[in-house]
């Protein structure tokens, strides 16, 4: 599995169990608050069917049937629990209204938080009410008269219910799922965070052992380095010494071309000891202040006929002067490195190297960027390898000496990919790390 999908899998797979819980949460939300409604409900309809049927029990005889539906929904409107009761009219005419009646003015149907009701409605239909006697048996005016208020047709019951009990129900649930959402919440971020500062400490560990793997097996490849080369050193200079005079002795136009050529790769094996000695040797730095920007002049100065013969605008880009504590010599061979890299990396074509420095509050950087061939992915951090080379006639220590010097300064030396082409290398350093590495020398 790719490297980017498996540092993402815990925090999706934590993000979406964080979606399931909210998920069933909501669910259970919904299931709840219908319950609620569904309980309100229920009581409201078995309320005004009794109540309607009621109505219609002591509507249907006697002259008093007015006063005895009033008395009814009057002790509807005391039940404990009923905030009003109104009785309408087919037309609209409101027949009777008792309890908080204008809290059914506007006749809603449902649920009111806002006034902590709820309303429900009834609709029933009065029928002719049944005559007292038979018309032939008895007078006219003998029978019951018909009642204005009571006339046979459809009605309206509208009754209010006290819902404070079943809106602080709501209210409960939808804080507990609040918590219940932000506990979740904050306990997959606690894992997650758990589960990366785990993962970070893993691989700075398992990266602090290998650097100190290879900070060993450098040592023990630049004591090996070093001995050869000091043994190698002594023969060499015998033999150029010899070379020297059997060119100077020579008088064939043919054994003076041989021996110029024998002193130059005699040179070229002598520069390749130097700098393994270089890669070997522990110096002590002396500690003093730096200008950078001078520095860096009087190194692109040094290297302006390379440059001109690479095909290479070699610039510095202006700026204010920085200054960083560290060994000048040391800091010049590490500059005279990365600039010697970056004008290879322009050959044969030519190109440009910029060189910039900028400061923050906390870092003082150093860029050299070239218009190069590039530098791939996957080889970023190998370049600083010893012996490691993408020339075939590099040694692969000049960057490896350079991170070297970088390290020994407490500051850091990374490779870019540069778009659309070419590289960059950024020298960072710490003041504070620095100040502390240059104490000892200083006090000293």
């Amino acid at each position: 599995m790719d490297k980017s999908w498996r540092s993402i899998l815990l925090p999706l797979f934590a993000l979406l169990l964080l979606l399931g819980l909210l998920g069933l949460l909501a669910m259970r939300n919904v299931e709840a608050l219908h319950r609620i409604e569904d309980g309100l409900r229920e009581r409201a309809s078995i309320s005004n069917l009794t109540t309607v049927n009621a109505i219609r029990g002591v509507a249907r005889y006697g002259p008093d049937k007015e006063e005895r539906v009033e008395a009814v929904l009057e002790e509807v409107a005391r039940t404990p629990g009923v905030v009003a009761v109104e009785l309408y009219a087919a037309d609209g005419r409101r027949a009777y209204a008792l309890g908080e009646a204008e809290e059914l003015a506007r006749r809603f149907d449902g649920l009111d938080e806002a006034n902590e009701r709820f309303a429900s409605s009834t609709r029933f239909e009065l029928q002719d009410p049944e005559p007292c006697c038979s018309h032939a048996q008895c007078a006219v005016d003998s029978c019951h008269p018909p009642s204005q208020l009571l006339m046979p047709g459809e009605y309206a019951l509208w009754m209010s219910f006290d819902a404070r009990s079943a809106i602080l129900e709501r209210r409960q649930l939808f804080a507990e799922s609040v918590i219940l959402a932000a506990l979740f919440a904050l306990l997959s971020a606690i894992s997650i965070a758990l589960f990366l500062s785990l993962r970070r400490n893993t691989t700075l560990s398992r990266r602090l052992a290998l650097d100190a793997q290879k900070r060993d097996g450098l040592e023990r490849l630049g004591l090996l380095a070093g001995g050869l080369a000091h043994e190698i050193r002594n023969p060499l200079g015998a033999i150029r010494g010899l070379t020297q005079l059997l060119h100077e002795r020579a008088e064939e136009p043919e054994e003076r071309e041989n021996t110029a050529l024998m002193l130059t790769e005699l040179d070229r094996v002598g520069e390749r000891l130097e700098e393994f000695l270089s890669f070997a040797r522990k110096r002590r730095l002396d500690w003093q202040a730096v200008e950078l920007r001078a520095l860096l002049k009087e190194v692109m100065t040094l290297l302006a006929a390379d440059a001109r013969a690479s095909d290479v605008d070699l610039r510095l880009e202006p700026g204010q002067g920085q200054t960083v504590w560290a060994d000048p010599g040391q800091l010049k061979e590490l500059f005279i490195n990365l600039l010697l890299n970056a004008l290879q990396a322009c050959e044969p074509d030519g190109g440009e190297v910029v060189v910039s420095v900028a400061a923050s509050r906390e870092r003082v950087e150093v860029c050299v960027e070239d218009d190069g061939h590039g530098i791939p992915e996957e080889l970023l951090e190998r370049v600083f390898d010893p012996y490691f080379s993408t020339r075939t006639e590099g040694t692969g220590l000049g960057l490896a000496i350079a991170r070297r010097i970088t390290e020994d300064h407490g500051a850091s030396l990374q490779a870019e990919q540069r778009s659309p082409r070419g590289a960059r290398f950024r020298v960072s350093f710490d003041p504070n790390v620095q100040q502390r590495q240059a104490e000892p020398s200083l006090s000293a």
